[in-house]
C-alpha cells in the first residue's frame, strides 16, 4: 500500500527515520536558497539579455553572472543584487527605517 505525503520533506522524514529530519531540513534549505537566483535569471531573460550581455554591461565576466545566479540567497551581496537589477533596467533603492 502506498502512502501520500504533503511534500518531499515529509517523505524524507518518514522514510529515513535515522537521519530523515536532518536531511529534510538540509534539502529544504538548499531548495529555498535558490529562489533569489531563479528570480534574477527570470529578470535577466525578461530584459532580453544573455549572461554575456549582462556581464558586458556590468564590466565583469559571464562566469561571475553565472555564480550570482547560482548562489544561495545568503551568498548574494546586496551590491551585486542592486547592480544586476539596475543593468536589467530596474531602479533599485533600499529603505531602512525604525518601527515606532
Amino acid at each position: 500500500m502506498s502512502k501520500s505525503y504533503h511534500d518531499v520533506y515529509e517523505m524524507l522524514r518518514d522514510t529515513l527515520p535515522e537521519n530523515g529530519d536532518a536531511l529534510a531540513k538540509e534539502v529544504e534549505k538548499n531548495v529555498k536558497g535558490y529562489t533569489l537566483g531563479e528570480t534574477l535569471i527570470r529578470t535577466r531573460i525578461n530584459a532580453g539579455l544573455t549572461q554575456k550581455q549582462l556581464a558586458d554591461k556590468l564590466g565583469c565576466t559571464q562566469s561571475r553572472i553565472s555564480k550570482i545566479e547560482c548562489a544561495h540567497n545568503d551568498d548574494i551581496r546586496m551590491s551585486d543584487y542592486g547592480k544586476y537589477l539596475g543593468a536589467c533596467g530596474y531602479d533599485v533603492s533600499v529603505l531602512v527605517h525604525q518601527h515606532q
